[in-house]
């Protein structure tokens, strides 16, 4: 018969055990030949700057890569998906869902897109495909890597050290942040903040140069040309058209037609009827779509 004294000194002797154990099998984990291991800080003060690294997206070099462990997305800027090449931009695809901000507002994505990322450090490497949100944004980042990414190319950041590490086949590599800090826009002087305005012209010296240069300005609407819907830069074909991007998520909304004033009506139908004769433009066949035209009246009474 075992005492109730005995049975807990046993329980207790057995917790123990068990406590040890784990501890001895998380000392194991800790002394294998190879791990995320980060140094002592020592007399070096632990950072707090952002972790900006370099990635090669296709064979293309891009700087400023911004690991945020807060994110729940990986976002490639507008500004840096639209120099990529096209073989790239042709990828893009519509967004499955919007992007969730901290206070709860919704923002759509201009598309999303499948690249092949990689990190390296000169000797070790690793690329994973991320599916990356395309967001339009005036951000000083290129591309920001969140969980998704860090937990695909099982990446270990540490703020304090400045360091990323992350799991290779040939080990365990480590990437230096390269940030900068960025200057504010008052501390950036311009180029031609130096040099003298230029003096404007008098109305004399303006009816001058167009009449030296009569042949260059339009002086009715029959003058005017037009752009063609197809121009040849450097030997490749760039279409001038211009289309309106829509989001299938996005309900139409039909307005309701406006009436003008009677002053107003007239003069919207003389330049209308000018414009039809010049072939500027033509009748539209969807006249549902069309939004109330609204006339502002020029500082010369036009």
């Amino acid at each position: 018969m075992v005492k109730k004294k005995d049975r807990m000194t046993r329980g207790r002797r057995s917790a123990l055990a068990i406590q040890q154990a784990r501890i001895s099998d998380l000392t194991v984990a800790k002394t294998t030949s190879e791990g995320f291991y980060f140094p002592l800080l020592g007399k070096n003060e632990p950072s707090s700057d952002p972790l900006i690294i370099q990635a090669t997206v296709f064979n293309v070099d891009v700087q400023r890569v911004y690991l945020d462990g807060g994110s729940e997305c990986d976002v490639i800027f507008e500004h840096c998906f639209l120099k990529m090449p096209e073989s790239i931009r042709a990828r893009r695809t519509d967004s499955r869902g919007p992007l969730v901000g901290f206070s709860g507002e919704h923002a759509w994505p201009l598309g999303e897109v499948d690249l092949d990322v990689t990190i390296t450090d000169g000797i070790h490497e690793r690329t994973e495909t991320l599916d990356l949100s395309i967001v339009r944004s005036p951000s000083p980042y290129n591309i920001i890597l969140g969980r998704p990414a860090m937990q695909r190319m099982k990446m270990v950041p540490s703020v304090i050290h400045r360091v990323i590490k992350f799991q290779s086949e040939k080990g365990i590599g480590s990437i230096h942040s390269s940030y900068e800090p960025i200057k504010q826009i008052n501390d950036v002087k311009r180029v031609d903040d130096d040099v003298p305005p230029t003096p404007m012209k008098t109305q004399e010296e303006e009816d001058a140069t167009k009449l030296a240069n009569v042949d260059v300005f339009a002086w009715d609407y029959s003058d005017m040309t037009g752009v063609p819907r197809t121009l040849t830069l450097e030997g490749k074909p760039f279409v001038t058209e211009h289309r309106l991007k829509e989001h299938k998520h996005i309900k139409r909304v039909h307005q309701k037609k406006r009436s003008l004033s009677g002053e107003r009506d007239e003069a919207a139908r003389k330049e209308v009827d000018e414009l039809l004769k010049a072939g500027i433009i033509r009748k539209s066949v969807y006249p549902i779509w069309i939004a109330n035209p609204v006339m502002v009246k020029k500082g010369d009474g036009g």
